[in-house]
C-alpha cells in the first residue's frame, strides 16, 4: 500500500508471508522415518519515499 504525502513524498507498506517446507533425503531407514518439516515466516516492510527526479 502506498500512501502519497506530495507529489514527490509518500509512505509504502509491504507485507510478506512465506512457508518453508523441508523434506530429507532418505539414504537409509532412520532418515525415511525422520518427520518434514515446516518453517513460517512473516515480515513487513515500511518505507519513506522521496522521488524529486523529472
Amino acid at each position: 500500500m502506498r500512501y502519497p504525502l506530495s507529489q514527490v513524498d509518500a509512505f509504502q507498506f509491504t507485507t510478506n508471508l512465506r512457508q518453508n517446507h523441508n523434506s530429507i533425503l532418505s539414504v537409509d531407514y532412520e532418515s525415511l522415518l525422520a518427520p518434514e518439516q515446516y518453517d513460517y515466516w512473516a515480515s513487513f516492510k515500511a518505507e519513506y519515499i522521496f522521488d524529486n527526479t523529472k
